[in-house]
């Protein structure tokens, strides 16, 4: 999915009609995949070694705009 295709307002509002509000996700960020391990679990440690400042090109909910 792109911004275009399923922009991140639509992706939020569904988070807030189905989860707790302190529970809906303050940024998110589209990619074409996650780094996995080889059980298949996401390798979180890597995708928080991508960047300096994982905020950079992800949406911000609160202000509403890309950072």
């Amino acid at each position: 999915m792109t911004p275009d295709s399923l922009p991140p307002e639509r992706i939020l509002e569904h988070c807030a009609s189905h989860l707790a509000a302190f529970k809906v996700p303050r940024y998110l960020e589209y990619r074409d995949g996650f780094p996995m391990t080889e059980s298949f679990r996401v390798q979180k440690k890597k995708l928080i070694a991508e960047k300096v400042d994982l905020r950079v090109g992800a949406y911000d909910r609160r202000t509403r705009e890309w950072r």
